[in-house]
């Protein structure tokens, strides 16, 4: 996760469903910053659980081993502040409205995808690096 390039190289940064794909997202953001040039921006997104759904990360887990985390939008926003970036603006989108579920899968799967799109919303983002 280390990027081969020199500070402040960046006025903006582009990452599309990242953050909760790398094993250290504080690590993974930090990099970020430190490519970002003073004020830069970062453009993001990523997927976010309901809340209901915390209570069965551990079954998340098992099933889906793409994604280390699974966070509740409110633990992003704690992630990019912690980080070191101010966020500017956000948006949620259903991933039901993204997303189509595989025509080719069982009735058990048909089910747990449906659950599952209309329990995730991606999240867009601007966040602002903080000098």
């Amino acid at each position: 996760e280390d990027i081969p390039l020199p500070d402040q190289t960046f006025d903006i940064v582009l990452t599309t469903n990242t953050v909760d794909h790398v094993q250290s997202p504080d690590y993974f953001l930090r990099e970020v910053k430190r490519l970002l040039r003073p004020s830069g921006v970062l453009l993001f997104s990523v997927h976010s659980i309901a809340w209901y759904v915390c209570f069965f990360r551990w079954a998340i887990r098992m099933l889906d081993h793409n994604h280390p985390h699974h966070f509740l939008s409110s633990e992003v926003k704690i992630l990019l502040k912690r980080n070191g970036f101010l966020l500017e603006s956000i948006r949620r989108r259903p991933l039901f409205k993204e997303d189509a579920i595989p025509p080719d899968v069982n009735l058990f799967k048909k089910i747990v995808y449906t659950v599952a799109f209309y329990s995730i919303n991606t999240m867009y983002g601007v966040v602002r690096k903080i000098n």
